[in-house]
């Protein structure tokens, strides 16, 4: 089973916190034993670049009804492509998206994640809690997930 990661960008340019989301999503492949399939709304910049932070397949969705941010929209398109442990950085964006995506899927959403996952099954993680005052472990055993990861909290990794 593939590690979905939603590579967000802001008129066709892959936001660093997106970059940050594939290295975080490469961690939970490698501990999965599986691969990180990307996925590209409408980008300008080359998808070789997701392929230096661990994405091992790009899918790129090019649409002129997805050239506005619509989160609905977004969602829908998502939940066409992805399945199992989707990963999102955690922007005003992806925030929008990823609870829609969650409902569409059935899947639980897990957000603010700060580390890699200490399980895959179940799903176990550190996230932020108290707005960002304290830390706690999520869990859960669906086999749906759906993670948004805090911007800077795991880093880029080549």
């Amino acid at each position: 089973m593939s590690i979905f990661v939603y590579t967000e960008n802001v008129n066709g340019v892959y936001k660093k916190a997106a970059l940050e989301a594939v290295s975080y999503a490469k961690s939970v492949a490698d501990k999965a034993g599986s691969d990180v399939v990307a996925i590209t709304i409408n980008p300008t910049d080359q998808a070789d670049v997701l392929y230096k932070y661990g994405a091992s397949k790009v899918i790129v969705l090019k649409n002129e009804n997805l050239k506005n941010f619509n989160a609905k929209s977004y969602a829908e398109a998502l939940a066409q492509v992805a399945d199992g442990i989707i990963v999102f950085p955690h922007t005003v964006e992806a925030s929008s998206v990823a609870p829609m995506l969650a409902v569409a899927k059935n899947a639980a959403l897990i957000t603010n994640v700060v580390d890699a996952p200490e399980s895959i099954s179940p799903f176990k993680v550190k996230r932020k809690a108290f707005s960002g005052k304290a830390f706690m472990q999520a869990e859960t055993d669906s086999p749906q997930v759906i993670v948004t990861i805090s911007q800077n909290a795991f880093g880029l990794k080549e």
